[in-house]
């Protein structure tokens, strides 16, 4: 017996549905799967990626891991959810693209990303390789505004 699978939304009245605003011309446009709204199903729909900024690599990402806890977000079972949502992290992929201050990867290289990111490397703890506390905050790949070194119109770069 074979039953679709529905999305259980909850908290309707904790989430933020925030339109894909205008590309800026430090963005480019990109499609991706996710949940536009709160409420809708997965979709393609197109969304702005940061241009590769000095300290950045693109990667052509070919594989994503989309976990329990993505999900939760997707559906706002963990209030707070800010639409639309990307769901999926630990991507890894080819780099196609590399600023021009990154020595550690070179186009073609294979590469892949954890759920953290833009941590600030110079706290006590960056310092000590627990990203996860740094002292500006664990920075997710999903559900966040983008923040960190080197993010293009971010007033505390």
């Amino acid at each position: 017996m074979s039953e679709e699978f529905k999305f259980e939304f909850r908290f309707p009245e904790n989430h933020k549905d925030m339109p894909v605003p205008e590309t800026r011309d430090d963005e480019y446009k990109e499609v991706a799967w996710g949940v536009e709204k709160f409420g809708e199903a997965v979709k393609p729909f197109v969304i702005n990626r940061g241009k590769v900024g000095d300290m950045h690599v693109k990667i052509d990402i070919h594989y994503c891991g989309i976990c329990h806890t993505d999900l939760h977000n997707a559906m706002n079972h963990l209030p707070g959810s800010m639409y639309p949502v990307v769901p999926g992290h630990e991507m890894v992929g080819i780099v196609t693209e590399v600023g021009s201050q990154v020595t550690k990867f070179k186009v073609g290289d294979k590469a892949g990303v954890g759920c953290l990111v833009d941590s600030c490397f110079d706290c006590a703890a960056c310092q000590n390789n627990d990203e996860q506390y740094c002292a500006k905050g664990p920075h997710l790949t999903y559900n966040h505004t983008r923040v960190g070194k080197n993010v293009p119109g971010n007033p505390d770069c």
